[in-house]
C-alpha cells in the first residue's frame, strides 16, 4: 500500500519546545520535556505538535520502505531521526531502521539509518558505535561513531570519547567535545579546561560545557569572555547563563562571583552582539544585580518602549538569583 497523505509539517516535538523553553530558562529544560511527555500520553489534543512528530515517523518509515531510490530512502530516515522524540521509537520500528542499515547500498541511507537508531537509543546499534570509538584504525569512522553516541546521549561511552580528547586524535576531537557536551559530563571538564587554555576548539568546548554546567568552569569561561574571539565570547557567556540557570544551586566563590559581575556588566555595556548581550543580562539578574533601562536599551535596541523595558526588566528578574 502506497504511503498516503502529506506527512505532519511541524517539527516542534517535545525535545525541540523544551529547548527552546530552556534558551530563557534552562533549568526548565527537563521539566518542560517531562510535562509536554505526560501531556502528550494523558491528553495528546493538547500537546498536538508533539502528537504530529509521533504520527510523522509510520509515514516516513512506510515511505523509506517504498522508495525507489537511495535519496528518497535517506531523506525518509533523516525524517524520523529529526521528528522523533529521543528514545520514543518503538521496537518494531527499531526493527525496521535496522533492516535498512542492513541493506544499505549507500552512505547516505546508512548514516540516516544509523542517526535515526542513535536517536531511538537502539542500545546494540550503539554498543557498536563504542566498539568503533575503542579502535584507533579509522579516525572517520569513529568521528561519524561519536556523533551518533551524542544523538543517542549513551553513558557507557564517556570515558573513551574522554579519551579521544587527546590531542593525537585531532580529526575526532571535535566530534567527541559535542558528544561529550550531549551526555552533559562533567568528568569532562577538567580535560576541557585543559583544551581552553590550548586554544584548542574553544568555541565547541564553551558550548558543551554550556551544556554540562559544571560551575567549576566559570573562571576559564570569563576567561574566554575577556579575550576570545566574538564567536567564542558568545558561546562562552552562554555557558555561563546556562550554568547560572541549572537545576543544582550553584555556590561561587566570593572573589569569582565579584569577577564574573564587574566583567559581565563591562560585556554588557561594550559587546554589539545583541545575543551575547542578552546573556551577559542573564547573568548579571541571575546574580541579582539591578538592570538598568539603558543597559536593556542598549542590547535589546534603543527604541523600545518603556513598557517593554519594564517587561523585559520583570522577565529577568524573576530568575532565580544565585547567592
Amino acid at each position: 500500500m502506497p504511503a498516503s497523505g502529506p506527512p505532519p509539517t511541524s517539527e516542534l516535538t517535545a525535545e525541540a519546545l523544551a529547548e527552546l523553553v530552556g534558551r530563557a530558562d534552562p533549568s526548565g529544560i527537563k521539566l518542560a520535556r517531562q510535562v509536554l511527555e505526560a501531556l502528550a500520553r494523558a491528553a495528546p489534543e493538547r500537546v498536538p505538535h508533539l502528537a504530529e512528530a509521533r504520527a510523522a515517523v509510520p509515514y516516513h518509515l512506510r515511505t523509506a520502505e517504498e522508495a525507489k531510490d537511495d535519496a528518497t530512502r535517506a531523506a525518509a530516515l533523516h525524517a524520523v531521526a529529526k521528528q522523533a522524540p529521543l528514545g520514543s521509537l518503538t521496537k518494531p520500528q527499531i526493527d525496521s531502521i535496522r533492516g535498512h542499515l542492513r541493506d544499505a547500498k549507500s552512505p547516505e541511507v546508512a548514516t540516516a539509518a544509523g542517526w535515526a537508531l542513535a536517536r531511538g537509543q537502539d542500545r546494540d546499534f550503539l554498543s557498536a558505535q563504542l566498539d568503533v570509538l575503542a579502535t584507533d584504525d579509522d579516525r572517520e569512522a569513529q568521528r561519524i561513531a561519536a556523533y551518533f553516541i551524542g544523538s543517542g546521549r549513551f553513558l557507557p561511552a564517556e570515558d573513551e570519547l574522554i579519551r579521544l580528547l587527546a590531542p593525537g586524535h585531532a580529526s575526532v576531537r571535535s566530534a567527541a567535545v559535542w558528544a561529550l557536551g550531549e551526555l552533559r559530563s562533567s568528568s569532562a571538564t577538567p580535560t576541557f579546561l585543559a583544551m581552553i587554555e590550548e586554544g584548542a576548539y574553544v568555541e565547541e568546548v564553551c558550548e558543551a560545557l554550556g551544556k554540562i554546567a559544571d560551575a567549576s568552569a566559570i573562571p576559564a569561561l570569563l576567561q574566554v569572555v575577556h579575550a576570545g574571539t566574538t564567536p567564542q565570547v558568545r558561546a562562552a557567556t552562554e555557558a555561563i547563563a546556562r550554568t547560572l540557570g541549572g537545576a543544582e544551586e550553584t555556590m561561587l566563590p566570593a572573589e569569582v562571583g565579584e569577577t564574573l559581575a564587574r566583567i559581565m556588566a563591562w560585556l554588557v555595556d561594550k559587546s554589539d552582539d545583541v545575543t551575547t548581550g542578552f546573556f551577559g543580562l542573564s547573568v548579571l539578574a541571575r546574580m541579582g544585580a539591578p538592570l538598568s533601562p539603558v543597559r536593556i536599551r542598549k542590547v535589546l535596541g534603543a527604541k523600545l518602549a518603556d513598557e517593554d523595558v519594564s517587561g523585559v526588566a520583570a522577565f529577568f528578574s524573576s530568575r532565580k538569583p544565585k547567592k
